[in-house]
């Protein structure tokens, strides 16, 4: 119930939008364990939206969503990793977050880590790894992921 009464603040559905009073409910049901309230909660702390911006709260959230496997929040703390917001920039545990998440089909997640192979950042330097994760990708209609695959091939 949290959870519903926070997307209807977030969303303004039903009343009037409230990015506050979507944080407060997010964060009752995200400290109840709530994967989707963890991970809004997460993306609320990365953009200040509702509440400060405060990219470690971020960091904190998107991991407790990204331990109970949520694609999404796997990807945005990868992407927080590589770019060393909120945390030391750790270019192996990007790889390692894109990787879980590419493994539950975030193809935006896919498609960074086979970049990442293909520039041997946090992960060996593979032309055969990046064309694999690549491969995934453009099999869920990334274009780019296959505009990066024939260049491969080249």
């Amino acid at each position: 119930a949290q959870y519903i009464l926070a997307t209807m603040y977030h969303q303004g559905e039903g009343m009037l939008q409230s990015h506050e009073k979507a944080a407060h409910w997010y964060g009752r049901a995200a400290e109840q364990g709530h994967m989707k309230a963890q991970y809004n909660l997460a993306l609320l702390y990365k953009s200040g939206e509702g509440v400060t911006r405060n990219p470690v709260a971020a960091v904190r959230w998107f991991g407790r969503a990204a331990d109970q496997g949520y694609p999404k929040a796997l990807y945005n703390l990868a992407q927080m990793l590589q770019q060393g917001d909120g945390v030391p920039q750790d270019f192996l545990l990007a790889a390692e977050c894109y990787r879980k998440a590419g493994e539950l089909g975030h193809v935006t997640s896919q498609f960074t880590l086979a970049t990442m192979y293909e520039r041997g950042e946090g992960v060996p330097r593979s032309s055969e790894e990046a064309a694999k994760w690549y491969a995934r990708a453009a099999k869920q209609g990334h274009t780019k992921a296959l505009q990066n695959l024939s260049l491969l091939h080249e």
